[in-house]
């Protein structure tokens, strides 16, 4: 009988340490965030006309920003910016994602320049479906069709904690 008492205090000592260990590895895990817990943008940097396009000049233009085909983000309607051949433009806009459009740490989004007048043209479509969003921030290029060099630069990764506001507009 001693054997048998002297048996189940190892057993239940060993178990009490086993599921202290486990305790600690899932804390651990925990404090690693998914990726819609981070709060990334999306940064419209530039537009650049090269003076060797086809194109001669793209006049009053907005930026419209779509994410997972229905949350639309507009950039510069009140404001058309206009570039002609050789010219470089600095948007330097930024867009908050949020967390509800992250699925399966990827994003979906495309990002237009719209022709303001009568009726609203699409100049540029530039589509990207970004995976692995919560391991490195990236930089994208857009060129015109037929064109080699970039026409828009846009950057999405985690925004810079320096810079996290603590409030959220509803777009």
């Amino acid at each position: 009988m001693k054997y048998l008492n002297s048996y189940f205090a190892k057993l239940i000592s060993s178990s009490l340490v086993v599921t202290a260990l486990v305790g600690l590895a899932v804390q651990s895990n925990s404090n690693r965030r998914p990726a819609a817990e981070d709060v990334y943008e999306l940064h419209i940097q530039s537009v650049t006309l090269d003076s060797a396009s086809r194109v001669t000049a793209f006049d009053r233009f907005s930026i419209r920003a779509t994410f997972n085909d229905k949350h639309l983000v507009e950039l510069l309607k009140d404001n058309p910016l206009s570039i002609a051949r050789g010219e470089v433009r600095n948007i330097d806009q930024k867009i908050q994602i949020k967390p509800e459009w992250i699925k399966n740490d990827a994003l979906s989004f495309k990002v237009e320049l719209v022709k303001q007048g009568i009726f609203e043209s699409i100049l540029v479509r530039c589509g990207i479906v970004s995976k692995n969003i919560s391991e490195y921030s990236r930089t994208y290029q857009c060129a015109l069709p037929t064109e080699q060099k970039p026409f828009l630069t846009y950057t999405l990764g985690k925004k810079e904690q320096s810079n996290i506001s603590l409030s959220q507009n509803s777009n």
